[in-house]
């Protein structure tokens, strides 16, 4: 496993619980020559999140536990530096 100290090389994180949609978006964006970090869990990114302050952070709305907005919520409030896209497959016109 590399250096999850490095905060100078931009990532993208991928959290979502769905393994599928997390091992079919990392390879679309590895082959253009980004880094992925893929994460089940909004709590499993956070356990790591301070260490990371540089990248973006694609984020599933509906999750078990903490939901993709929340996960954004909380990185908002410790002042990351993480740019955040929130995805979903849900339809809801609410």
């Amino acid at each position: 496993m590399d250096d999850l100290t490095s905060t100078q090389t931009p990532r993208v994180f991928i959290v979502d619980d769905d393994e599928l949609v997390r091992h079919s978006v990392a390879p679309l964006l590895e082959e253009s020559e980004i880094e992925v970090k893929t994460f089940d869990s909004a709590e499993s990114f956070l356990e790591c999140a301070p260490k990371y302050d540089v990248g973006c952070l694609i984020a599933d709305v509906q999750m078990p536990g903490m939901s993709g907005l929340e996960l954004i919520e909380n990185l908002r409030s410790n002042e990351s530096g993480l740019m955040s896209i929130l995805v979903t497959g849900y339809a809801d016109t609410q």
